[in-house]
């Protein structure tokens, strides 16, 4: 969802303060090399912290970077907030490919089936999200959106973080 917001709309809000198309072009380069590095030189995150940990961290990286958005003009800040969103959502790949991974070997649904899963809804996240914030961009505006849905997708990710750990709780605490 935050990717589809992400990519379907700050280039509107690029342009809205004057970046050029050229400047568009460098920054989503950046984005997506920024992204790839993470991915590549992040297991030490792992090894350190542990998947969950770093999936959490990451996920309040993207939500920060997407909400600040509207807090300045300054090509070079919104050039950094995108560089960040690029590299927490690398880093978030991975620990969430990492949990997948992981939560497949206790389960009786095969990695092939969770992997599919995981990827449709990714897929269906980067297909709704640009909808939904243009749902949202229509009601409250541009800069509302880019602050409004990044922190309820957060509260909805939290909420939902929280369950999981009460129903694992739960389980073990039977057992």
């Amino acid at each position: 969802f935050l990717f589809g917001l992400h990519y379907a709309y700050w280039a509107l809000y690029f342009l809205a303060v004057g970046a050029s198309l050229g400047s568009l072009g460098v920054i989503r380069g950046l984005f997506s090399g920024t992204q790839v590095v993470s991915r590549v030189g992040s297991s030490w995150l792992f090894i350190r912290l542990g998947y969950r940990r770093v999936a959490v961290a990451a996920m309040t990286l993207q939500v920060v970077a997407i909400v600040l958005i509207p807090a300045t003009t300054s090509l070079l800040l919104l050039t950094g907030l995108s560089v960040l969103y690029g590299a927490a959502r690398g880093i978030g790949m991975v620990a969430n490919a990492l949990g997948l991974a992981e939560a497949s070997d206790h389960s009786t649904v095969g990695r092939g089936s969770a992997s599919g899963l995981f990827n449709g809804a990714a897929d269906l996240g980067t297909l709704v999200g640009p909808v939904m914030a243009g749902l949202l961009v229509q009601a409250v505006g541009l800069n509302a959106m880019f602050v409004i849905a990044p922190l309820a997708l957060w509260l909805c990710y939290l909420v939902s973080l929280w369950l999981v750990l009460r129903r694992q709780r739960a389980t073990m605490r039977r057992r």
